[in-house]
């Protein structure tokens, strides 16, 4: 769990102009891969009207992975939050509450909190729906949630990697608005992003390839209701009230039969095979031209 610089720069990107302040809980107590000098900068940079803290505020954590940088609290105090809580199942790294987010929380803990940021807590919790709920449970009416998560090559840092579509379809059955999606390539040396809106934007690849690929998701809760288990949207479209057309399904259908027909003639012992390889080397091929597609048109953090 930490916040690189990069994730910190999203973060003050996310909130700008969105006016939230008060209390905030995390999901773990997060490291922070910056000193206090480069948060301002960094803030700096985006035009983010930050809180500035005297030098006896600065407090230095020597228990997360990143060792001797600020500690989480001077993050959130600069974004402008006052009561900064924290939340893990563990107690080394001195969270508020040691608590398991696999389990429904205490009643004196729900629907106090302005924001709730996890920064890669969820994929090392068995029991998502329990750990989205409590984040559901955890945020007012008017605040915001935040996740940062693993989406591509992540096998075995958590039990889980995720997808965009988790995010949108929960949140968005759930009385959640304004949510918006960054998609965050995190590397060492060099950190960029770009925006995802399933609404508006092409579908993106299966694979990101060989990049470490995180997911930066916020929403707004609008209001207070029962936990709905939504139904995934891509299939909503195709199968419920936005069918696909019959026409463009019977089109879709006459070049499937065509080009099968075609490769059985030419290969009639091998064709299956020799399908699963054009598909094979046609899939690649989009593959590589939409990821280079997208980083050229991603926006540099560093």
């Amino acid at each position: 769990m930490g916040i690189t610089r990069g994730a910190a720069k999203l973060l003050g990107i996310t909130l700008k102009d969105k006016g939230l302040s008060g209390s905030v809980i995390t999901f773990g107590v997060m490291g922070i891969q910056s000193q206090y000098d480069e948060l301002r900068k960094m803030f700096d940079d985006i035009g983010f009207p930050y809180r500035k803290l005297g030098t006896d505020e600065i407090l230095i954590d020597n228990l997360t992975q990143f060792k001797d940088t600020v500690h989480q609290n001077i993050l959130f105090k600069m974004v402008g939050f006052t009561k900064i809580d924290s939340i893990d199942y563990f107690p080394g790294e001195k969270p508020t509450f040691t608590r398991d987010l696999n389990k429904p929380l205490p009643a004196d803990l729900l629907f106090k909190y302005d924001l709730v940021y996890d920064g890669g807590t969820t994929e090392h919790c068995f029991d998502i729906k329990q750990v989205l709920s409590n984040a559901v449970n955890l945020v007012n009416e008017g605040g915001m949630i935040m996740h940062h998560l693993p989406k591509n090559k992540a096998i075995d840092h958590g039990f889980y990697q995720f997808s965009p579509t988790l995010f949108f379809d929960f949140y968005g059955a759930n009385g959640f608005v304004d949510m918006e999606m960054k998609i965050h390539y995190q590397n060492a040396a060099k950190e960029s992003y770009f925006t995802y809106d399933p609404q508006k934007d092409r579908p993106l690849p299966f694979s990101f390839g060989y990049d470490d690929v995180h997911i930066f998701f916020s929403a707004r809760k609008r209001h207070n209701q029962e936990i709905i288990n939504p139904i995934q949207n891509s299939y909503r479209r195709t199968f419920g009230d936005k069918k696909i057309s019959p026409q463009k399904k019977e089109q879709n259908s006459f070049w499937k039969l065509i080009k099968r027909k075609i490769l059985k003639s030419l290969f009639p012992k091998n064709h299956i095979i020799i399908k699963k390889k054009i598909d094979y080397l046609v899939d690649k091929r989009r593959l590589r031209r939409r990821l280079s597609i997208i980083k050229k048109h991603s926006i540099s953090l560093y």
